[in-house]
Formats: structure tokens, C-alpha cells, sequence
């Protein structure tokens, strides 16, 4: 088994001192009429082959934390795409609009017809790389689909809100010309 502990020098997973203390306690088991030295040898290989465990758990996680980093910049490569190619920016925006966000109330301008569709939640707000920009409701949940934490705004619709290109249910019924408001 001299070659199991010239491999165990050379791998660095065992020492010089730990291969000396091993021939010791081997000798002083000759000594005392124990001659069995398998033990102390199975001692070492059984060392290896935790520290073979040891080392391959080591490399499992940090590939899985790797994997993850890796995800995680994917998804934001694709919300910067997915905001640079979809937001919304009028030049003549001159009206503040004032939201929350992170405890903080934060300010963008935008024109009147942003405001009503912000309002209506035809667009929402989102913040990346440390800038907001308006984005209509389908990119919204595209964005939400990999990262909840880039959607900063996104008001709910409601019936008084219905979607853009949603069908009026009053639409067939006409409205009496005798009517009185």
C-alpha cells in the first residue's frame, strides 16, 4: 500500500506528518504483538475516500451556485431586452407622476395620456439597472415571469378599467333618443 500513500502525497490530500504518525502507530502495533497493518492502511484509504466525498459535495455546490448566477443573468439580460424594446416614451411628457417605491415615493414625468393608462393599468412601471421606464401590461407579466422584483407599479384593472381592445358588453344595446340625464 506504499503506493496508495504516494498517491495520497501527491493528490495533497495527506501530509507528511500525517503519513509519519500513520508508520508509528503501525510500528508501535508491531510492537505490542499487533501485526495487523491493514488497519492502519485501510485507515488512510478510508480518509481518502471521505475527503473524495468532502471535495465532490464542494464542486456540486458551487457548480449549483454557479447554474443559478447564471440564470439569474439571463433573466436579466432578457427584462433589459424585453423593457428596451417594448417601454414607452413620449417627448412632451411634462406632468409628475408620483409612485412608491422600496418605502420611497418616487417621481417620473409623463404626458396625460400616460397618466390615464398608468391609472387605468393599460402600463406599469418597472426599474432596472437604476432607471424606470413604462412598459405596457403584457410586458409587464413577461417581466413578472422571471423577476417579481423589476415590476415596480402596475395598477390592477378593474371592471370601470377594462383592457385595451375588450369587447363593450353594452355594445348591442342602443341608447333611446327620449332619455333624460
Amino acid at each position: 500500500m506504499a503506493g496508495l500513500r504516494d498517491q495520497l502525497l501527491k493528490s495533497g490530500l495527506v501530509d507528511e506528518r500525517q503519513v509519519k504518525k500513520v508508520q508509528k502507530d503501525k510500528i508501535k502495533a508491531q510492537r505490542s504483538g499487533i501485526e495487523d497493518s491493514s488497519k492502519t492502511d485501510a485507515a488512510l484509504a478510508s480518509k481518502y475516500q471521505e475527503q473524495l466525498r468532502a471535495k465532490a459535495e464542494r464542486d456540486r455546490q458551487l457548480n449549483l451556485e454557479r447554474n443559478l448566477e447564471k440564470t439569474r443573468h439571463e433573466a436579466e439580460a432578457q427584462i433589459r431586452q424585453l423593457i428596451l424594446a417594448h417601454q414607452v416614451a413620449e417627448p412632451d411628457a411634462d406632468i409628475p407622476y408620483q409612485f412608491n417605491h422600496a418605502g420611497r415615493i418616487k417621481k417620473i414625468m409623463v404626458s396625460e395620456n400616460q397618466k390615464r393608462r398608468l391609472a387605468k393599468g393599460i402600463l406599469g412601471i418597472t426599474f432596472l439597472d437604476d432607471r424606470y421606464a413604462m412598459v405596457p401590461r403584457e410586458t409587464i407579466e413577461r417581466i413578472r415571469a422571471r423577476s417579481e422584483t423589476a415590476v415596480v407599479l402596475l395598477n390592477p384593472l378593474t371592471e370601470a378599467n377594462p383592457p385595451v381592445g375588450g369587447e363593450d358588453p353594452y355594445a348591442a344595446y342602443t341608447i333611446p333618443d327620449d332619455l333624460m340625464w
